[in-house]
């Protein structure tokens, strides 16, 4: 019987050892509401991507360099026109890829809103992918602000302490004038504490 158990023990310990072994299929976050947003990013703006370039950083990580033509600022002075750089963890270098489940894709020519915090010397997008919010058209021609949280767990801390499922900033499509009228009354709000 004993023998038994042990081979029962051992294959339990095997079964734990391979789901712990298994790949993420989402990062673990703490969800930003629009001010937390709005505080963390140096830049908040309407940008169009422009071009993406793939490289290894410092310390040989696979990042991509982000480049947006800004069409509006809202928090960080920035010009319609000017340009600004982003980056993002992962890409690909030839036949090798790195993703970041939670991190932004782009797509040259797409708009969004994107937040944006100075991590280093860099750029980053705030909260992962809760910063970058895509722009398209809906049938009739309006342009909404889509959620764009993919591939993250987004938590808060509740009163008792533990961590429980909380919601992104944007759950659902709005107009696009609606958000960005939201997002400068949040930068004027902020400005003022």
């Amino acid at each position: 019987m004993t023998v038994v158990l042990r081979r029962l023990a051992r294959s339990f310990a095997a079964l734990a050892l391979l789901i712990a072994a298994a790949p993420a299929a989402a990062s673990v976050t703490v969800a930003l509401d629009l001010d937390e947003l709005v505080t963390h990013s140096e830049q908040v703006v309407l940008a169009t991507v422009i071009g993406q370039r793939t490289l290894r950083d410092a310390d040989r990580r696979i990042v991509t360099d982000v480049t947006l033509r800004i069409d509006d600022s809202m928090k960080g002075g920035h010009a319609r026109g000017e340009d600004i750089v982003i980056r993002r963890l992962g890409g690909a270098i030839g036949e090798l890829g790195m993703r970041v489940e939670g991190e932004p894709a782009f797509t040259d020519g797409e708009r969004s809103v994107v937040f944006a915090e100075r991590l280093g010397q860099h750029l980053r997008p705030t909260g992962m992918s809760q910063g970058v919010l895509r722009v398209r058209l809906d049938e009739g021609g309006r342009e909404l602000v889509h959620p764009a949280v993919r591939g993250l767990e987004l938590v808060r801390r509740s009163p008792a302490g533990a961590m429980i499922p909380a919601p992104a900033y944007l759950i659902a499509a709005r107009p696009l004038n609606d958000v960005m009228d939201e997002i400068r009354q949040a930068v004027e709000r902020t400005r003022a504490r």
